[in-house]
């Protein structure tokens, strides 16, 4: 009997030690830890890829040895407690550079509830139509990671979403309508998609135009000025224009609409090649108070279709009006004032008959 009783107690403990044992085994998935590893290799790191202080490189610390295979262990990753299977990947601020593409294993994770990619560089590439099988998505959060292009109609497909934010990057939204993207996100309660960046064309031609000139403590009059330019950058994030002093953009299509440099103590001259002429959305431009070392004014300033408001006054701007200022139709308000111009031919008369919607016409001379 007692060595009956023996035997069961030590059975009894060998059980306890065997489902002690196997309840310490980790739960994580490997085809999971497989996907993100793969996830994480198709990106290169760089610094200049986020703009967060706090910032710092979460994959580095990944791992696909040992016991630190166990991805439910990463830095950025969350695991369900039950069942082992990533619901959450927050790699915000990881200086991530690439891009992602539907066949990205990224997609394989298909319990992911959580998807948090803010303020990386994604080099302007597309969201995936592949978001859309991610279908236990409820955040997604792409703030800031330079996307760009159309919005892919497959979000739509993404009907457990409550929160959605895609603000901050340049992307379009045409095919489909915002009504179509939406209708089947029953369950949002946070959404923004709103403040695109600058078109990345338009912040090159922004920089040349910054490169052609010098900086000069004489090229202004005013104590209070100071040279805008010299704040604009094209690392990081903040390659975004729309960022930039004296730079506005707008809040729809992310164009350049506004572009102020009065008082910046530009120093230099505007030919017709410059690629100020290729911001063909501008609509205000102010370079008032600059020394433009008596160049002439532009004929590729009739280029510029869109401009309302054109203040050269206080600039140097020497020779001819040019003809071409006739052909911006969309003007309310022009100032050429106090620059050495002539105004041989065109007359006056024909230089302002086309410019209709004029209700500021300053001395041209």
């Amino acid at each position: 009997m007692l060595m009956h009783l023996l035997f069961l107690l030590s059975c009894s403990h060998l059980f306890i030690l065997t489902n002690s044992s196997s309840s310490t085994q980790p739960l994580y998935h490997e085809d999971e830890s497989s996907a993100l590893w793969q996830f994480k290799e198709s990106f290169s790191i760089s610094e200049h890829a986020s703009d967060d202080p706090s910032a710092y490189p979460k994959v580095a610390s990944w791992k696909l040895q040992g016991e630190s295979n166990d991805c439910c262990l990463w830095d950025g990753v969350e695991c369900d407690e039950g069942t082992g299977h990533v619901i959450g990947l927050d790699l915000s601020s990881s200086f991530l550079y690439g891009s992602i593409n539907s066949n990205s294993s990224l997609f394989r994770l298909a319990h992911l509830q959580r998807l948090h990619l803010a303020d990386n560089n994604f080099n302007y590439s597309q969201i995936p139509p592949a978001i859309g099988n991610l279908s236990e998505l409820r955040s997604l959060n792409l703030f800031l990671s330079l996307f760009s292009g159309q919005i892919p109609l497959e979000i739509s497909m993404l009907t457990q979403l409550t929160s959605l934010n895609l603000s901050l990057n340049p992307l379009k939204l045409h095919k489909p309508s915002f009504g179509t993207l939406v209708q089947n996100l029953t369950r949002i309660s946070e959404l923004s998609l709103s403040n695109p960046l600058c078109h990345e064309d338009e912040s090159s031609a922004l920089w040349q135009f910054k490169q052609s000139f010098s900086i000069s403590g004489d090229a202004s009059n005013d104590p209070s000025t100071y040279p805008k330019v010299a704040s604009w950058k094209l690392q990081g994030q903040s390659n975004d224009c729309c960022l930039w002093d004296g730079v506005e953009c707008d809040e729809g299509t992310g164009h350049i609409i506004g572009l102020d440099l009065s008082s910046s103590l530009l120093y230099g001259s505007i030919n017709s090649n410059s690629s100020l002429f290729h911001l063909a959305h501008l609509q205000r431009l102010h370079l008032v108070d600059n020394d433009f070392n008596y160049s002439q004014i532009p004929s590729a300033i009739g280029n510029l279709a869109e401009l309302r408001s054109l203040d050269l006054s206080f600039s140097l701007f020497n020779g001819q009006i040019p003809l071409e200022i006739s052909m911006l139709t969309q003007l309310t308000s022009l100032d050429l004032s106090f620059n050495p111009l002539k105004l041989h031919e065109p007359s006056l008369g024909t230089l302002v008959q086309n410019l209709t919607r004029i209700s500021e016409l300053l001395s041209l001379m």
